[in-house]
């Protein structure tokens, strides 16, 4: 713990906007100093001040700002919204610095490991294989540092508690994070892709695009840079990235050959090409939980981050036998009779959904809610795969438009509605049948989040299949 930092906030006045599981754990951090800062707590949910009597809470409009040293500002509140636009001439009239709860730990304790993991798909993949991974290879080699997972993951980074030099924080970092870094930075940054989401938040795509590219921030010589080159805006900042020279760049592709990265080979062979001699490390096709091009992305970030830690072959290859995905993603959940079913419910976009199109075959799909566009172009190439199609939520009738002269659509009012006559027709089919929720759409219409509708549907599996 640095002393020194934590000094700065002595006796000053810190704004603590939004009470969710970040800004509870920016409270607790304050709080546990010898002498801790005057904390202000504001929160449109009204039942947090019952659920915290405790708390100072302020109306927004009714603090004196001009007396403000510091204000937290939790990952999910945006400052380029018209419902923020006062907090922002506040914080810009009398120059408030603002925290983010990666800045704010890093200033806390620089010297441990910062592994942070970004992109608009596959981050909370990717980050939990290379915690996985780090943490077999602990096990087997008996060591005693230690590896925390968090950020965006779901576990605040300022709930880690007790971190060592040697100790490895993977965070997974959203662009609503990467935007409020300044002094803070990461050994190994990895960003993975970049497509359009978040606009709203970050005001367009372009800023969107730069938030990303604030994971690399602060980066010197001795740190690495692992970062796709498939997509445009990846690999315009990869090229920015080899102007200025400021750390070691490890390019990642899955779509060709390269020379000093690592890439998927046409057979979907791992190759490590580092030092340009294609050493063929697994081929990935023999994985029975990681499928599908997305994930194979995944992997290739997670052998850069391996190898960065010396860490053989041989080891990388165990350690990835061993892990069996997360919730949400492309889990299954069990088999009946021919009929295989797929919980992907963490697909809140098309382009989630398009990686998991690409990754099986005899397709009944259930999908909708919230649409983010009113389009399902970067899946519709697919729908060779495709044998049906069951839509639900909002967005029922704008995709029966789009889909209904393509394939046989259902609409539904209901999930469980669809999940039985997907299993109806599906018994009826002679080949297997993957009935595979894939939503491509937000999950607020019909459900608390993903994680709910993802419950729901594996509940609703289970009953009937008596998994």
């Amino acid at each position: 713990m640095s002393l020194k930092v934590v000094s700065k906030f002595n006796k000053k006045n810190i704004l603590i906007i939004g009470l969710g599981k970040t800004g509870i754990s920016a409270y607790n951090f304050f709080s546990n100093q010898e002498s801790s800062p005057n904390l202000i707590i504001t929160d449109t949910d009204i039942s947090k001040k019952n659920q915290y009597p405790h708390y100072n809470f302020q109306n927004l409009t009714n603090i004196d700002y001009k007396n403000i040293d510091y204000v937290f500002i939790s990952p999910g509140i945006s400052l380029h919204t018209q419902e923020n636009n006062f907090l922002k001439l506040q914080i810009t009239k009398y120059k408030i610095p603002i925290l983010g709860d990666i800045e704010l730990n890093y200033l806390y304790n620089n010297s441990s490991n910062y592994i942070g993991i970004t992109g608009t798909n596959g981050k909370s993949t990717t980050t939990s294989l290379i915690y996985h991974i780090l943490e077999y290879v602990k096990s087997v080699k008996k060591e005693s540092y230690k590896n925390s997972i968090c950020g965006n993951i779901g576990i605040p980074i300022l709930s880690i508690q007790n971190m060592k030099k040697k100790d490895n924080y993977i965070v997974e970092t959203s662009s609503y994070q990467l935007e409020r870094l300044n002094k803070s930075k990461f050994n190994i940054a990895c960003l993975l892709n970049i497509t359009a989401d978040h606009l709203e938040h970050h005001n367009g795509f372009k800023n969107y695009i730069l938030a990303k590219s604030q994971i690399f921030n602060n980066q010197t010589k001795k740190d690495f840079a692992v970062i796709s080159i498939d997509d445009a805006p990846c690999l315009n900042i990869y090229k920015n990235l080899t102007k200025n020279n400021h750390q070691i760049i490890i390019p990642i592709s899955i779509e060709k050959n390269i020379e000093s990265g690592i890439y998927i080979d046409k057979n979907n062979y791992l190759i490590n090409n580092l030092n340009n001699k294609n050493i063929k490390v697994y081929n990935l096709s023999h994985l029975f939980y990681l499928k599908g091009k997305h994930n194979y992305q995944n992997i290739a970030f997670a052998y850069a981050v391996a190898k960065i830690k010396k860490i053989s072959n041989k080891l990388f290859v165990e350690a990835l036998s061993t892990f069996k995905g997360l919730t949400h993603r492309q889990t299954l959940i069990g088999n009946f009779k021919n009929l295989t079913f797929i919980n992907d419910s963490k697909a809140t976009n098309q382009e989630s959904t398009k990686f998991a199109l690409e990754a099986f075959d005899n397709i009944y799909w259930i999908l909708g809610g919230i649409e983010k566009v009113d389009n399902l172009d970067l899946c519709i190439p697919l729908l060779t795969k495709v044998k049906k199609c069951f839509l639900i939520g909002k967005s029922s009738n704008l995709f029966y438009k789009i889909l209904h002269n393509k394939v046989e659509c259902f609409q539904h009012n209901t999930l469980q509605n669809a999940i039985n006559q997907a299993i109806d027709l599906g018994l009826k089919e002679k080949s297997p049948i993957t009935i595979l929720f894939s939503p491509a759409c937000a999950s607020f219409d019909m459900f608390k989040n993903f994680e709910d509708r993802g419950n729901q549907f594996t509940d609703i599996v289970k009953s009937i299949i008596n998994v």
